[in-house]
């Protein structure tokens, strides 16, 4: 797989952590915590993200408008939501969105 960077947003702090933790620990992968919303549209900006992963927290209405203004406005950048489930389901999703076997 390849490096990727990830901007991990959502609004438990414990879960993020947790979250940024397990990244780090995969691959070359390598992540950016954002635990504001309203802070997600400077925070995106400030380097270039491969994967925006949207964790628990995240109001229904505001999910939809993360994912709509990074389609538009960062139109390489994967959005993946991050339902739980331990590292394994992580790596799965991320596999899938990227169109890739784990090995």
């Amino acid at each position: 797989m390849q490096d990727l960077n990830f901007l991990v947003v959502g609004t438990n702090t414990e879960i993020l952590n947790t979250l940024h933790r397990v990244i780090q620990q995969n691959y070359s992968w390598k992540a950016s915590i954002c635990n504001k919303i309203n802070d997600f549209y400077d925070v995106i900006h400030q380097q270039t993200f491969d994967v925006v992963l949207l964790s628990c927290g995240i109001p229904n209405l505001e999910e939809q408008a993360i994912q709509e203004y990074t389609a538009v406005h960062f139109p390489n950048t994967k959005t993946i939501m991050h339902f739980g489930g331990g590292s394994g389901l992580l790596k799965n999703e991320v596999f899938y969105a990227f169109n890739q076997e784990i090995k």
